[in-house]
C-alpha cells in the first residue's frame, strides 16, 4: 500500500518513505505531522492506525478521506476506517465502512472476509458462510477463510 501512495506522492516524501522501509515507524510519523500537505496528514493517519494509537485515528483518516480516495482508491480508505473500527471493537461502523469499500469494489477480499467475521461475532453464522463459501471460490488456499468454514460448518449443522 505504501509504495503505491509514495510512487503517486513523489520525491518530496522520500525521508518518511526511507524510514518506512527501515520500519522505523515512529520516527516517519513524527517527521510527517511536521508537513502541512494533506497527504502528510492522511499519511500520519495510516501510520497510527498501524501502531495501535487510538487518538483520532479515524478522524485523521475521515478528514482526509479525499486525498485518501486520490491515493487509495475509495475501496480501500473505507476498508482502511472499517479496520479501524473494527480493532477498537465498534463492529456496527465497522460493518458499515466494510459495506461502503464492497460496495465501491465487490472484489475488496479483505472488506468481505472481515465481514464476515463481524457476522460470526454477531451470529450470523449463514450471512458469514456465504461470504466465506465466495471466499473460498476465490482463494481455496487461504488458511484463515477455511477455517472459518469449517467452524461454521460445525455451528450450522447443529
Amino acid at each position: 500500500m505504501f509504495d503505491k501512495i509514495f510512487e503517486k506522492l513523489g520525491e518530496s516524501f522520500n525521508k518518511e518513505k526511507k524510514l518506512l522501509r527501515e520500519a522505523k515507524i515512529y520516527d516517519a510519523y513524527v517527521l510527517l505531522k511536521k508537513r502541512e500537505e494533506a497527504e502528510a496528514a492522511l499519511l500520519s493517519g495510516l501510520l497510527l492506525i498501524i501502531m495501535k494509537t487510538r487518538k483520532q485515528r479515524v478522524e485523521i483518516v475521515n478528514s482526509n478521506i479525499e486525498i485518501g480516495k486520490e491515493l487509495l482508491g475509495e475501496d480501500l480508505v473505507y476498508e482502511i476506517i472499517g479496520t479501524v473500527y473494527f480493532n477498537e471493537e465498534n463492529y456496527l461502523e465497522a460493518s458499515r465502512y466494510f459495506l461502503k469499500s464492497i460496495e465501491c469494489n465487490p472484489g475488496n477480499f479483505i472488506s468481505r472476509y472481515n465481514l464476515a467475521n463481524i457476522y460470526i461475532l454477531r451470529k450470523d453464522y449463514k450471512n458469514s458462510y456465504e461470504i466465506l463459501k465466495q471466499l473460498y471460490l476465490e482463494e481455496p488456499e487461504n488458511k484463515a477463510v477455511k477455517h472459518n468454514l469449517e467452524l461454521l460448518k460445525s455451528k450450522l449443522s447443529k
